[in-house]
């Protein structure tokens, strides 16, 4: 599978004002900072590390035995996180103003399994993801898809018109339920797979009488340079 592949040289900071961290390096997740949940990336947990396509029960054996909190998204998480890669509230579809999302959203996520002509786009430039969660025994989805558009060693064909174009289309989102589609090894499809990122509390270091001394210190030096 293509995890990253050329993808981090894509453009940088491409929906304005949307925390979010992003290490090239970290090929398991990315973090959504507004949300306050790490992520993992597609490509990562199409497979969870193994050689194949992981089924419903790998994720959930996966789920089960990990320390790290991974679980499956709620629904709530799972609409608010393909949400915020609409970049183009007036279309469902193709268009120019979704390309900023949908850029962001492979080089977020990387590319599947699907096309190996191009670092996982095909023959024209085209790729794509199904990404869901799993409701009852099935798995609810969304299709999110995009032209290659200025990625090293990856080409969009000429004759497209859809090179500087996005795909999103939200309309009663999620829109698919299908059984078994994770077996599908050929497909990019993969879960929705979050944890909560962990909250950082500031150490206090208390001020002992020698501290208290070397303040009253630094202020009197202070006081005499500014007389």
């Amino acid at each position: 599978m293509t995890a990253l592949s050329g993808l981090q040289f894509a453009e940088a900071g491409l929906i304005e004002g949307k925390a979010y961290l992003n290490d090239p390096q970290n090929s398991q997740y990315w973090s959504l900072l507004q949300m306050n949940l790490d992520i993992a990336r597609l490509s990562w947990s199409d497979n969870l590390g193994l050689s194949s396509q992981a089924s419903v029960a790998d994720v959930n054996a996966f789920i089960s035995s990990n320390n790290d909190g991974w679980r499956w998204a709620t629904a709530l998480e799972f609409t608010a996180i393909h949400q915020w890669f609409d970049t183009d509230e007036l279309a469902d579809g193709w268009s120019e103003a979704q390309k900023a999302g949908s850029a962001l959203f492979f080089l977020l996520n990387g590319t599947g399994p699907a096309f190996n002509t191009q670092h996982g786009y095909d023959f024209e430039g085209y790729t794509y993801w199904q990404l869901g969660i799993l409701s009852d025994s099935a798995m609810q989805y969304v299709w999110m898809a995009d032209f290659a558009w200025q990625i090293p060693d990856v080409s969009c064909a000429s004759y497209s018109l859809l090179c500087s174009s996005g795909y999103f289309t939200d309309v009663s989102s999620p829109l698919w339920l299908a059984d078994n589609i994770l077996q599908m090894g050929e497909l990019n499809v993969a879960p929705l797979l979050v944890r909560e990122r962990p909250v950082l509390i500031p150490a206090v270091v208390p001020v002992g009488s020698t501290g208290w001394l070397m303040l009253f210190g630094i202020a009197a030096i202070l006081r005499r340079r500014h007389a």
